[in-house]
């Protein structure tokens, strides 16, 4: 299936780009520039991302755009040893499969201005929530699931799924039918980025963003890449007899409320082969 920005017109794009467009990251960050890169020209989204598997997991670790191992914490100390966090695999993968630079600064933009140190809500309680709402500005993209039409996403600027309430309903339940239904909604040719989060007391805001990673369709598979605690990056085929129920019993339900996942769905360039 080619992938066009035309795929995405309509009542559903409209309200996706006024939701991503409610926050912009910090100016200049686009005049970084990313060391020379392969060609991705003919190759799948999932070859693109062969490269990152088997790196190790590593607390905070990330890239920075000149390809460097550093830590999200300390982006200006270069480490000898590698390995991604969550997040850090993200932002890695959101530079090959969209060829732009995402300096860290970028990426964890805070974009409300409400999880810094100083926060009433607590720091960083919705990292993982910017984290991907950043990685996918700028490219044709959608929410997952769509926002419901309400009043509220009339206001200017309009609301992002953020904040105490709205955040603890935003997405499915990991554990319902409705998470399965979800994975469906991704086209092939395309990417989501999924962001899991869960009730946690720790912070004011009673909620936590707390876990990111991937999901690319490659009929008959579907592919969830991610990197965890214990384990190296790796991918799991969702399609695969038992491979849901084992990425679900990772995470299992907490004993409060719902471990609530949702997706940003992003087409990206026209250089990939479906």
């Amino acid at each position: 299936m080619k992938n066009t920005p035309g795929r995405l017109a309509g009542p559903a794009l409209a309200a996706l780009l006024a939701v991503l467009l409610a926050a912009s990251p910090p100016a200049g960050a686009d005049e970084a520039v990313l060391p020379p890169a392969p060609d991705p020209t003919g190759r799948s989204l999932v070859q693109a991302l062969d490269q990152f598997l088997g790196q190790p997991f590593r607390e905070d670790g990330a890239q920075d755009e000149q390809g460097r191992w550093v830590t999200f914490s300390r982006p200006d100390q270069v480490s000898p040893a590698p390995g991604f966090n969550c997040s850090g695999l993200a932002v890695a993968a959101a530079r090959a499969l969209l060829g732009r630079p995402f300096p860290l600064a970028e990426a964890v933009f805070d974009r409300r201005g409400d999880s810094g140190p100083d926060s009433p809500l607590g720091q960083d309680w919705d990292f993982g929530l910017d984290l991907i709402l950043n990685l996918a500005q700028g490219s044709p993209a959608r929410l997952l699931p769509e926002p419901v039409e309400a009043p509220e996403l009339r206001l200017v600027p309009p609301p992002e799924p953020l904040g105490p309430g709205r955040a603890l309903g935003w997405g499915v339940n990991l554990h319902g039918q409705d998470f399965e239904d979800l994975l469906r909604l991704v086209r092939p040719g395309d990417f989501a980025f999924f962001c899991l989060s869960r009730p946690d007391g720790r912070f004011p805001a009673g909620v936590a963003y707390y876990h990111v990673g991937l999901i690319v369709p490659e009929p008959p598979r579907l592919w969830l890449y991610h990197s965890t605690r214990g384990l190296q990056t790796h991918r799991l085929d969702l399609a695969e007899p038992g491979r849901l129920a084992r990425f679900r019993r990772h995470f299992p339900p907490p004993r409060r409320g719902e471990r609530r996942l949702f997706l940003v769905e992003v087409v990206p360039p026209a250089l990939f082969q479906p």
